[in-house]
């Protein structure tokens, strides 16, 4: 099995960076890959993939204790498997003020070298805009 991990230092409280990142509702934000994306009221977002039109399944799992996020990803929403992790670090691992943001995406044994590559280059522009998004303050998201 492969994974792609990305990185970025985003000039904000860790917290904030935690926050926005355990909201289901800012990945329509950052979340490139999946369009369309809704949730409802129990918390399960539901979208559209890019790759393949076909309905993803998104559930978010928030651990603020060791300031970690699983993403659980699949098209059965009784059946979804942890794909996406997400851990805050502070900005002083990397001698730097902020805030650390590590993502890693898990390769499934069903992707093809396309679809994986589209992932890869999707991870590293959706880190951009995170970033984007928290740094400027994005009222509408940020400061969740």
């Amino acid at each position: 099995m492969t994974c792609d991990t990305a990185c970025v230092l985003v000039q904000r409280p860790m917290d904030a960076v935690f926050a926005f990142m355990a909201d289901p509702a800012t990945m329509a934000v950052w979340n490139i890959g999946t369009v369309d994306i809704r949730t409802d009221a129990d918390g399960l977002s539901r979208g559209r993939s890019v790759d393949s039109g076909i309905e993803v399944c998104i559930r978010v799992q928030p651990h603020r204790d060791q300031m970690l996020i699983d993403y659980l990803v699949g098209t059965d929403p009784s059946a979804l498997t942890p794909r996406i992790f997400a851990r805050v670090l502070p900005g002083q691992v990397m001698d730097a003020a902020g805030a650390v943001l590590l993502m890693s995406a898990l390769r499934t044994p069903a992707m093809t070298d396309a679809r994986w590559n589209g992932l890869v280059a999707r991870h590293a522009e959706e880190m951009r805009l995170i970033k984007a998004a928290l740094e400027t303050k994005d009222t509408a998201h940020a400061t969740h």
